[in-house]
C-alpha cells in the first residue's frame, strides 16, 4: 500500500498487489466487529468495479478478519452464501453475555437482472438484522434496493497488480471507525510486507 488520501469527499487507497487489497479487507472487518453491538440493521457494504479489480480479493480478506476459515469464492451461481462469524477469535459457544452470533453474509448481483429477484432470497430481512454483515459485489445492479447508508467502495485497476479503491462517503463510517481505521491503514503502510501477520 503506497498511499490513502481524500479528493473533495472521496476517501482513495491505492493497492501494489492482491495481498494488500486483501489487508484492507481485513483490517474494516475488524473495525466493524469491535462497532458491533452499537448498531440498529446490519452494516452493508457495496462493491463495484469491472471483473478482476480486486473486489473477490477484499471480501477474502473481511473474510479473515471475521476468523472464517472456509475458502471463500464469489457466489456467482448461487448468489449468496453466509458465514458464522468468530467474534474476537471465539467461537459461537463461547460468544461473551449479552452478544448474539454475527454473520457475513457475501453476495454476488453479477447474475441479477432485476433487484426484487434479491428480494426473494429474504434479503430484507438479512439488512434489517444488525447481527449481520453483508459485503455484496456488483452492488450497482441492486442499488435500488440497498440502504440510503450503505458503504459503497469502488474498485479501479490501475496496472496488471496495482488498484484504487475509492470510498466515496467515508463518513459513513463514523468518526470512531473511520479514525481507527486510517491509523490501521497508516500501519499497513509501513509494514506493507506480503508476509506481514495480522493487522
Amino acid at each position: 500500500m503506497n498511499s490513502e488520501q481524500r479528493t473533495a469527499n472521496n476517501l482513495e487507497i491505492i493497492t501494489e498487489r492482491a495481498e494488500e487489497t486483501k489487508k484492507l479487507g481485513r483490517i474494516l472487518a475488524k473495525e466493524l466487529l469491535k462497532g458491533n453491538s452499537k448498531r440498529k440493521k446490519a452494516v452493508v457494504i457495496g462493491l463495484e468495479g469491472e471483473l478482476g479489480s480486486g473486489k473477490t480479493a477484499f471480501v477474502q480478506g473481511m473474510a479473515k478478519g471475521f476468523g472464517i476459515k472456509q475458502r471463500i469464492t464469489s457466489p456467482t451461481f448461487v448468489i449468496m452464501k453466509r458465514y458464522g462469524v468468530h467474534f474476537l477469535g471465539q467461537d459461537k459457544k463461547s460468544l461473551p453475555k449479552g452478544r448474539s452470533p454475527v454473520f457475513f453474509y457475501h453476495l454476488d448481483c453479477y447474475r441479477i437482472t432485476e433487484p426484487k429477484d434479491l428480494l426473494d432470497l429474504d434479503f430484507k430481512e438479512i439488512i434489517n438484522n444488525s447481527q449481520n454483515i453483508v459485503a455484496i459485489e456488483w452492488a450497482e445492479r441492486v442499488r435500488k434496493i440497498l440502504p440510503e447508508n450503505s458503504l459503497w467502495i469502488k474498485f479501479e485497476h490501475l496496472t496488471e497488480e496495482k488498484r484504487r479503491l475509492i470510498i466515496p462517503r467515508p463518513d459513513l463510517l463514523g468518526a470512531s471507525l473511520l479514525k481507527n481505521l486510517g491509523a490501521r491503514l497508516l500501519n499497513a503502510v509501513k509494514r506493507s510486507d506480503p508476509g506481514t501477520a495480522s493487522l
